[in-house]
């Protein structure tokens, strides 16, 4: 085969292992941002406000509807902020969204900027925050993809470059590659 004497290159040593088991000359690379994409080191918090960001694709796997119940509950200076696409089967998801922000008085707090085209702006999106949202679904539902974006997803490595703390979801691949390496 081709990938016997290729050099492969993958986000994590899982999706080695599915993609191309016979390559032997492999390499672990994360989807990091580059240097020039990290922000200055960060002023403090405002007291009373929470800035928290989203950005890729938004569904209900990775920005679950359960956020603006959440946001409903917390105090007044908490807002969130979403850019990213909606993906086929997920068109509705932002109107959906924002009708509960709605019908729970928290649409002030909920801010959807579309898709932003450039990386650029989009991470001098993220710099305003102060929290950065990168959630996957907490059980196996099948997709290759999906269960194995440890080191994959550029989320939380864009937060952490620009100074944002990182919440993620509490599976044991996130927990371990960031939550238990001192990265939340």
């Amino acid at each position: 085969s081709v990938l016997r004497n290729a050099f492969c290159i993958w986000p994590n040593l899982r999706r080695a292992e599915i993609g191309a088991p016979e390559c032997r000359s492999r390499a672990i690379v994360w989807n990091c941002p580059a240097r020039r994409e990290a922000g200055p080191p960060r002023d403090p918090a405002t007291p009373g406000k929470l800035e928290v960001f989203f950005h890729g694709s938004i569904g209900p796997a990775r920005l679950p509807a359960t956020l603006i119940p959440a946001l409903a509950l917390l105090p007044e200076g908490v807002r969130l902020t979403v850019a990213g696409y909606l993906p086929v089967g997920c068109r509705d998801h932002i109107d959906g969204l924002r009708a509960d922000a709605r019908r729970l008085g928290v649409e002030h707090r909920f801010t959807y900027l579309g898709e932003i085209p450039l990386r650029a702006d989009l991470l001098a999106h993220c710099r305003q925050a102060d929290v950065g949202l990168a959630f996957m679904p907490m059980e196996d539902r099948g997709d290759i993809n999906e269960s194995n974006m440890t080191g994959a997803s550029n989320k939380p490595f864009d937060y952490l470059a620009n100074g944002l703390a990182l919440l993620v979801s509490n599976r044991p691949d996130w927990r371990e590659m960031f939550a238990d390496a001192g990265l939340d």
